[in-house]
Order: structure tokens, then sequence, then C-alpha cells
């Protein structure tokens, strides 16, 4: 199958003497960790061999440390996306039903906050004399002078938590690395930035609260991890090239030089395409594709569909057009399998065979296609195409002992597992996408907001067929 010359999967299986060069440099059992989603044990793999010491470390132990940081920075950042859309649909919940639920002295301001954020009109929000609703209305102007950015210090008012995570984010927008760096060990993550007091119910004995979750913090803490991708790997020979794809792509506007500066030099030379090995993308233009613009690269699946006119891979929409493309990845799971295994010998084949490069070839088709179809307001097909590509048995081949419960593993990486959440979650089930954000957001207490504000879609739902929503 012509279509794979150029895939990392074929790269791979032709050169698996590239391959072995990469697993067993110092540190390339880091490799195998983060085949399976263990981030954690491939950082640590990794970071063992000091990959910053000097020019001459480990250009494997660099590269993989990049990725690891790449595929954080992907996960925090559709986080993010869902956080603010999640918190935009609570707010928006609260208002249709204002007669009925509690209100604080800082929701007015936390709701503008959210539209803010979220790219929403906000009207001008008067304020009640309170030090702390005096800061968030420094906030919400600072942000609407500055384009989403705080600016200057935020105030002292501020509880502790959310300051640090405010400074934090302001290190990192302006490329101050070392002051992020100084400042990333005092986050309290997991904790609220504000904590809205809803009143008291005195005959139940009960204090009310509504909790606001900043999902700047996210995007600040995916530009963190997208500059320390930038700094291992970028200035690799090679490899470096597509990984400064992915962090500007990922970054969302121009990289700070003082992020850029911070490259560090070349540690030998490396065929490109180990950028992408066991990564999420398929080719260079498919890579290119996943992290930046929907004009900046071209994805496999558009491809594909010029070779397989007759199946609506790129625009189907309906149920029967979902049918068609399930019907056709069968028979087109065959010839990827070929496709992969023949003409490349033995031992490119095994490589083939024992990482799966057929299922996340076909996964890679299938997620392109969910992702689009979400955007295009379509979330219960897209929910049938992810689900479809799914691993159902995330522990079959080893992995993270938090694999049982997370689901994570070598098909399902944890940005996947989110955008799946968010199918579910837009298509009406926030308890199914809770099952996913859940275990993962007992991993990472960064994730806790969007569990927060998706428990209360969930419950609102119940609550309003039960007439209790004032308990929201």
């Amino acid at each position: 199958m012509q279509l794979l010359s150029q895939s990392w999967m074929a790269q791979a299986a032709a050169d698996p003497a590239q391959v072995s060069q990469l697993i067993d440099a110092p540190g390339g059992d880091g490799w195998l960790k983060l085949f399976h989603g263990d981030l954690d044990g491939a950082e640590k793999l990794f970071r063992a061999e000091q990959p910053s010491a000097d020019s001459g470390s480990s250009a494997s132990a660099r590269l993989g440390l990049s990725r690891v940081h790449l595929a954080r920075a992907r996960s925090l950042l559709v986080a993010a996306d869902m956080q603010s859309e999640a918190a935009s649909a609570l707010v928006k919940y609260r208002d249709e039903h204002h007669a009925q639920v509690r209100s604080g002295p800082y929701t007015a301001l936390l709701s503008a906050l959210v539209r803010q954020a979220a790219g929403q009109p906000v009207e001008e929000v008067a304020g009640n004399g309170d030090r702390v609703a005096e800061a968030l209305q420094s906030i919400l102007e600072a942000r609407r002078t500055n384009g989403g950015s705080v600016g200057g210090l935020p105030p002292d008012a501020l509880p502790a938590p959310y300051r640090q995570r405010l400074l934090f984010s302001r290190a990192v927008a302006s490329g101050d690395m070392p002051a992020a760096e100084a400042l990333l060990n005092s986050q309290q993550w997991g904790t609220p930035d504000i904590v809205d007091p809803l009143g008291r119910d005195a005959d139940a004995d009960v204090e009310f609260k509504s909790l606001f979750f900043d999902s700047g913090a996210l995007v600040a803490m995916a530009r963190y991890h997208l500059a320390e991708a930038w700094r291992f790997g970028a200035g690799l020979d090679g490899p470096g090239e597509l990984i400064a794809v992915a962090v500007q792509g990922g970054w969302g506007g121009p990289v700070p030089e003082g992020v850029r500066a911070r490259a560090l030099p070349p540690a030998g030379s490396q065929p490109h395409w180990q950028a992408l090995f066991l990564g999420p993308a398929i080719d260079r233009s498919d890579w290119q594709a996943y992290w930046g613009p929907a004009d900046s690269g071209r994805t496999f699946l558009s491809v594909l569909q010029e070779h397989m006119p007759g199946v609506p891979w790129s625009d189907g929409k309906s149920a029967s057009d979902v049918d068609l493309m399930l019907r056709a990845a069968a028979g087109l799971e065959v010839t990827l399998r070929e496709a992969l295994t023949q003409s490349v010998g033995s031992e490119g084949a095994s490589l083939s065979q024992d990482l799966g490069f057929d299922d996340t070839t076909l996964d890679r088709l299938f997620r392109t296609r969910m992702v689009s179809l979400l955007g295009e307001g379509v979330a219960i097909q897209a929910q049938r195409l992810g689900e479809r590509s799914l691993d159902p048995e995330p522990t079959r081949l080893g992995g993270a002992a938090s694999s049982a419960v997370t689901q994570v593993s070598y098909r399902n990486d944890r940005a996947f597992l989110l955008e799946l959440a968010r199918c579910l979650w837009q298509g009406g089930r926030a308890e199914a996408a809770l099952r996913y954000v859940h275990p993962l957001s007992k991993e990472d207490p960064r994730l806790a907001g969007l569990a927060y504000y998706l428990g209360q879609l969930d419950a609102a739902n119940s609550i309003g067929v039960q007439g209790k929503t004032t308990q929201l």
C-alpha cells in the first residue's frame, strides 16, 4: 500500500535497526514505557540519563522526553477546551434556572470569567465591595484589555493557590521559564481557584458552595510542557524539525523567544520519522494536521479519501455514512496488516505485528474523523467512531499499574480518552464521560476542575428531574 510508504510505521518496519538503536541507547527502556502510555515511568528512565547535561547527551533520551512532554501537553490542551465548554454549559444552566438555584457573592463575576474564557460576550458586572470580588473584577478587566492575559501581577487579595497559578501562567506566557520552574512546585493542583459560598440550610445543617477552576491554568501547564519539549527536542538533528512543528502548533501563537533560546544543541543525527515513533500521527503531514490549525497539514484520512472515493471518510455525517466507514474498515484492516508486514523482512514484520502498527493506523483514521465530527456538532456519530477505535483490553500487553482503571494503553492515549469523553458529554451522557475523566483526574489532579464541572452537569440532569435544583 503505497499510501503508507512515508509513515513512521512503514519506516520502522523497513529499518528495524534504527528502532533497535533508539531503544538500546541510554535511557532507551523509556520507549517501552512510552509505548504503554506510562508517562511517569518513561520520564523517570529518560531523565536518569541526564539528557540536559551537555551536547553529547543521549539523543534517544532527549527525544523520548520531548515526546513525553508533548503527550502531556496535548491531553491538557484537550482538557482545557473541554473544561471551558463544561463550565460555560453550567453557567448557562444556572442562568436558565436562576430562580431555583443558589447564588453567592462571586457568582456573577465567576460567570463572567467563564464566558470570557469561552469567547462569549461579557457585560459589566457591579462589585460588592469585597476584596476578592474587586480582585476578580480586575482580572476580568485585565483579560479584556490584554486579549485573555492577566498582564501584570495578580491581586494580593486572591486566594494563595489561585494567585500562584496566575503567576505561573504569566511567567510561561512571557517565556520566562526559570521563573515558571521556580513556581511549579508551589502549585496546589486539585484545589479550586475560588470557593463561592452559596448559603446554608439550617434544617439540614448543610453548607452550600460552588467551585471555580480557571481553565487558563491548564493552558499554561500545557505550554510549560511544550516549552520542555522544545528544550529537549527542537535542536535534535532530524527529529527536531517535527518537534518544533508540534510546539508551534500547540502553543496557539508565536512561541516566546525565551522558550526558543533554551533549545539544547544537536546530539548526533537521527531519522526524522523517529519524532513520530509510537505517536498519534501517521506521517509528517498528518503530524502537522494533528498539532496545527486545520489548514496546517494534510491528514492521512484525507489522503485515504482520494484513494477510496466510495467511502465517505472525510465528509460522512449520518448514521448510514458511519456504517459504511465501519464496514470498509474491516477490509482495510487486512490491507494495512499486509502492507506493513510484506517486503520488510522477518524482523520488520515481527516489529509491526508486536507493536500493533495496523491497529494504531486504523485508530488514527477513526479518531481524525471523530474529532472533526465533534467540531461539526455530530457528537453521536463521533462517539461511534471513537468507541470503535477504543482499546477494549488496555492491560492486555502490560503497561502501567493504573491502566486497568484509567484505560490508558498503547492505543488509548490520554488525549484520545478525553476526546471520547467529550463526545459522550456533548451527546448528552455526562455520566458516561465521567467514567473516563474521573480516573484520569485521580491520576492527574490538574484535571480536577474538568471532573468537577462534568459532575455538576451530571447532577443537574438528575437534580432537575427530582426538583432539587437549589442544591446547585
